[in-house]
């Protein structure tokens, strides 16, 4: 009987608990759902600061209108620019919204500084 009561405690728990671990309701309903429960000061991204997500709900946003705005900056180069342009990432949300996007926006391939060895070779860096 104890094994079975455990059991279902934890499943009705994991289940409850769930939308905290795992990005499955949209922002909105995860706000109110974590508010519901009294632990949205636990889970919002910073302290006293209203309710600013916190970062695996914000970092699901935005992306495509990084890319869509240096798209905008790439084309703008004239073309002799463009033939020589590089993509400079600072960190790999924005290289990989770079790698995901940019091929629609006719963008070349980014660089991230943290692995420039891995993504050009060390024989193409230093020509």
């Amino acid at each position: 009987m104890a094994n079975w009561v455990v059991g279902v405690t934890m499943t009705v728990s994991g289940a409850l608990l769930m939308p905290l671990a795992v990005p499955v309701l949209p922002v909105d309903q995860f706000v109110s759902y974590a508010k519901t429960l009294g632990l949205w000061d636990a889970v919002r991204m910073q302290k006293n600061e209203g309710t600013r997500c916190r970062f695996t709900l914000c970092y699901r946003f935005g992306w495509e209108e990084v890319v869509d705005a240096t798209g905008a900056a790439f084309n703008a180069l004239p073309q002799h620019e463009k033939d020589r342009c590089a993509i400079l990432a600072s960190w790999y949300g924005i290289a990989g919204a770079i790698d995901h996007f940019g091929a629609t926006y006719g963008l070349p391939g980014r660089n991230l500084p943290e692995q420039q060895l891995l993504d050009v070779g060390d024989a193409q860096l230093f020509r």
